[in-house]
């Protein structure tokens, strides 16, 4: 792994835990009431591979194969060689289209 795309990753984890801590600090004047999550991980709306392809139950290879021929869909940071990004409902699509039904074996 390059040390861009290293520091891309610990950059975009940084981010997505100053704004997971914002939100739990969030108090305003309209006393509105603002989501708290019960764990940082449960406001990643974009996931790093690595998280895409735990959340997606495939390896990481697998999962980029299908982000680079076009099946998932993903967007990919830095050029051809940057870090990719998945967006939560894109998995959830892609996991609900390419799920296939098991078939009985015939005994």
């Amino acid at each position: 792994m390059n040390s861009t795309s290293s520091l891309d990753d610990h950059l975009f984890r940084l981010m997505r835990e100053a704004a997971a801590q914002a939100l739990a600090e969030h108090r305003c004047a309209c006393a509105c009431t603002a989501p708290q999550p019960a764990r940082a991980d449960e406001f990643a709306v974009w996931l790093t591979a690595r998280e895409a392809a735990r959340y997606a139950r495939l390896s990481s290879q697998v999962l980029l194969r299908h982000a680079r021929t076009g099946r998932l869909r993903g967007e990919q940071t830095s050029g051809r060689n940057g870090a990719w990004r998945f967006h939560r409902d894109w998995l959830d699509e892609f996991l609900s289209t390419s799920a296939r039904p098991r078939t009985a074996r015939a005994a």
